[in-house]
Parts: structure tokens; sequence; C-alpha cells
């Protein structure tokens, strides 16, 4: 219990301390348009990727993972606030997950007094409200919101370029090799181009409508409660019922020298290439002197051809 209660307060407080800082800070994109001429140079692969993509419609939920995910990861990096927020509440369950080398969401949902934060934070942030109960509802997904917001105000002109896309169907797991240019509105003449790998947990649901993630799980465990042999959603005008996914887990896959870009330029990143290439010195050595030097000993002797 006692563990219990510390993760549920943490939780609440970095979630509390995201949303925060997200309704605080108000800039806008035309805000930072000075700043934008000074980025607008991208390489013609990144272009060319991304314009490739077709555009899918606003109220969209995604059933085919593999040729919807570059419209959605371009949506929620890319689009103004209200595109971006509706996306994130659209495609992401209630309590999401995210792990990224220099921030983390923990999976949460729940809600809290309203008396426990200031009345003016609550009002003034987009990220929290109250319910008929005065409690004020907490989702990570909400903190998920609010790093997407941060992440565009930081980047207001951010490129991204598609390399790949896999899905494991078994794990309901999808991963998305690509690159993108980040650059700071505040940091003029230098942007960081950076490649990862983004893996993505997807939670299936069978429905037969366009709704919102709460609409189609309430409806999906309404059903299989009435018919518990059933796994499939009831048909509607003869209708195959559909699969809906979505995003449970998000986690960015970064090498360290693409992270050190953010911090360092790219001193940093010449640095820790220096210190790989020091370290495979070190295990060509190791493995060369243990073969020669020290063959002798058990389990290292060259297998005779």
């Amino acid at each position: 219990m006692l563990f219990h209660s510390s993760y549920r307060v943490v939780s609440c407080a970095v979630s509390y301390a995201l949303l925060s800082c997200s309704s605080l800070v108000s800039l806008d994109r035309d805000l930072v348009s000075p700043c934008r001429t000074l980025h607008s140079s991208f390489s013609t692969k990144a272009s060319s990727t991304t314009s490739s993509v077709t555009r899918l419609p606003f109220t969209h939920i995604m059933e085919n993972p593999t040729a919807e995910i570059k419209d959605i990861i371009l949506t929620l990096c890319t689009k103004p606030r209200a595109e971006q927020q509706a996306a994130v509440v659209r495609y992401f369950v209630p309590d999401a997950e995210f792990v990224h080398p220099l921030c983390r969401v923990p999976p949460y949902k729940g809600d809290i007094a309203g008396d426990v934060l200031p009345r003016a934070a609550v009002k003034a942030s987009p990220h929290l409200h109250l319910d008929r109960t005065r409690n004020v509802k907490l989702e990570s997904r909400r903190a998920v919101g609010a790093i997407f917001r941060w992440y565009k105000i930081l980047s207001p002109h951010i490129e991204i370029g598609f390399e790949s896309v896999a899905w494991d169907e078994d794990s309901n797991t999808l991963f998305v090799a690509l690159h993108q240019r980040f650059a700071l509105w505040f940091v003029p003449l230098y942007a960081a181009n950076v490649r990862l790998v983004t893996e993505l947990k997807l939670k299936p649901i069978t429905t037969d409508e366009l709704r919102s993630y709460a609409e189609v799980a309430a409806a999906h465990a309404a059903a299989s409660s009435s018919s518990p042999s059933s796994s499939a959603a009831p048909l509607v005008n003869g209708d195959a019922p559909k699969t809906r996914y979505y995003i449970a887990r998000q986690e960015d896959h970064y090498q360290i020298n693409d992270v050190l870009k953010f911090f360092s330029m790219q001193l940093g990143a010449f640095l820790w290439y220096v210190v790989q290439l020091f370290a495979t010195l070190l295990s060509v050595g190791g493995a060369v002197f243990v073969d020669t030097i020290l063959g002798f000993l058990p389990g290292t002797k060259a297998i005779k051809k």
C-alpha cells in the first residue's frame, strides 16, 4: 500500500509539472515565424518522403497501422495545436505510456481532490478539468499531449522523413524508422538532424462505428459481458466489425550520438564518435591479446579447420 500510494503521488506530481509547463507557455507559431527562415533548408530525401504521405480525415481512427502511421506521426509532430491535441486524444489510450531518452510518462489514470492543486492552474490549463465531484481527472495521455505540445513550441518548424515501417502483428507492435530535423527557435543557424526508431505498442479494439477510445472500449466491454463466448462486436446493418488500433505505449530509440546533438551541437556527437572508435580498438586489441598471448587458457584456443 505504501509503495502504491507513493507511486500515485509521484505520478500525479510529474503529470502536473508537465501540464503546468505546457499551459503557462503560450507561444504560438506566429511568434517564432522570423526564426523559421533560418531553418528552411532540409534534405531532399526528407521532403520527398514527407510530401508523399496522404492526409487522413480529421476524425479518422487507425485501422491499417502500416499505411496510416506516417500521417499520424506527422500530425502529432508538425500540425497546429488543435490538430495535434485532437490526434493525441484520438489515437492514444487514456493511460498511455511514453518513453524517451530525455523524459518519461508512466501509465496512469485516476483522479485527485480538486483542492490539492491551485484552482487558477486548473482553470488555466487546457489539460486539466474538474468532474462533477470536483475532482481533477488525471490521465497519462494528457501528459503525453503536453510533451508533444512543448516539443512543437521548442521547434515550431519540424521536418520528418520516413525510412521504413515494420508491423509485428503477433505482438501488436509497430516499428517506424525515421529521421528528423529539430531546430530550437531561439538558437539560430543550427538544427539537429537525428535518426531514431519509434516503437509503438498498439491496443486493438473491435468495433463497428467510428468513435473515441472511451466509447469503443465501453461498447466492447458491454458486448463481451453480454455474450462471453463471442469476442467480436455486434454487427450493424450486416457489416462485419472492424478492428481499430490505439497507441498504448510509445518508446523512441536514439543513438547516444544523436541525443548529444540536442545539447552540444556537433561537438558532443563527434567526441562520442571518438569514444566509440577507442572502444572498438580496445575490443580488437583485447581479442588479439587473449587469442595469441593467452591462447593456452581453456576455451580460448582457435578452432581447427
